[in-house]
């Protein structure tokens, strides 16, 4: 007699396996919601050679922000094109001006100059060679895994759209939805074998 469960459902969440009177569950919970939770942070790493400083790459690279500023899935959203350099002068005060002048590009010299005399900025948001650069998200907590491949997917369409050189997503988020597809893909290999 042959019986194949259609109703099978995968839990990946970590959490669930263990207890929640745990004492060390406890404790991360607690350091947590202290520290935040870094497994909801995703890199976009975009590639333009010979240089980032090229009009029409940084107007692609702004657009995706601004599209993926606006889903409902993204909490918060960090990009090199809307960064702001504070100034203090005694004059004028407090005021910002941009890192880059995505449309300015007689102002990229200047631009380029800043970003690589400074460490945070090369740090978090350019490569060494200035071919690279990446956009920091943060996604909603709580959002469904249907919604986060949603994600992923517009975020892809975009990237794929704008004829990016190379672009790469990283975090723990696209790890995991990339452990969980490989192993659904397995396990409906090894059962269709065993059969």
């Amino acid at each position: 007699m042959l019986f194949f469960n259609t109703q099978l459902k995968f839990n990946y969440d970590f959490e669930d396996f263990f207890q929640e009177d745990d004492a060390n569950v406890q404790y991360y919970q607690q350091f947590r919601q202290k520290f935040e939770d870094d497994s909801r942070f995703l890199l976009i790493g975009i590639k333009n050679a010979p240089t980032v400083f090229d009009s029409t790459f940084l107007a692609d690279v702004d657009n995706l922000y601004l599209q993926l500023k606006s889903d409902s899935s993204v909490q918060e959203i960090y990009s090199p094109t809307r960064l702001k350099n504070p100034i203090i002068s005694r004059m004028a005060g407090i005021y910002q001006t941009p890192v880059m002048h995505i449309d300015a590009p007689e102002k990229y010299a200047t631009d380029s100059a800043f970003i690589f005399s400074s460490p945070q900025l090369m740090e978090n948001f350019f490569s060494e060679d200035g071919q690279s650069l990446v956009i920091n998200l943060k996604v909603r907590e709580g959002i469904s895994r249907t919604q986060l491949q949603e994600l992923f997917a517009k975020i892809r369409n975009i990237c794929t759209e704008s004829y990016f050189n190379e672009y790469h997503i990283a975090g723990k988020l696209i790890a995991e939805e990339t452990y969980i597809q490989k192993t659904q893909t397995e396990l409906l290999t090894f059962a269709s074998v065993s059969l």
